[in-house]
């Protein structure tokens, strides 16, 4: 928002770029004050929501969400939401609570999915 966002990246990917090349030579760095050796430059804070990152040569991926089987709340707690953004960081799908289905990368939201005789709580799957 300040506009340094260019320059960070660039100071972050430099960083990283040193590390991973030290890492590579079997010369990592050691901290005088903890003895300890120099770890990812490229650190996460702490986030409210559960997420990672998939790239390669994924053809296909399923993940879901459950509730506490022993309990019935009365609002579900978990919704799996999937975003998909290509190589320049752009949206190109979804699929979520919102918008159950895109064709293009054949994304579909599921609820209510597995079998009746099985089924405490209402589970929902991308």
């Amino acid at each position: 928002m300040d506009g340094t966002l260019e320059e960070f990246e660039k100071q972050e990917d430099a960083n990283f770029k040193g590390y991973i090349e030290r890492l590579k030579a079997d010369e990592l760095r050691e901290d005088e004050e903890t003895q300890k050796l120099e770890t990812n430059p490229v650190t996460y804070g702490d986030h409210p929501y559960t997420n990672f990152e998939l790239s390669g040569g994924i053809s296909q991926l399923c993940f879901s969400t459950a509730d506490d089987p022993f309990y019935k709340a009365p609002v579900a707690r978990h919704y799996p939401n999937v975003v998909v953004f290509n190589n320049k960081g752009e949206r190109v799908a979804e699929a979520g609570p919102d918008n159950r289905k895109d064709t293009k990368y054949a994304l579909n939201y599921l609820d209510d999915f597995r079998d009746a005789a099985l089924k405490i709580n209402d589970d929902k799957k991308v």
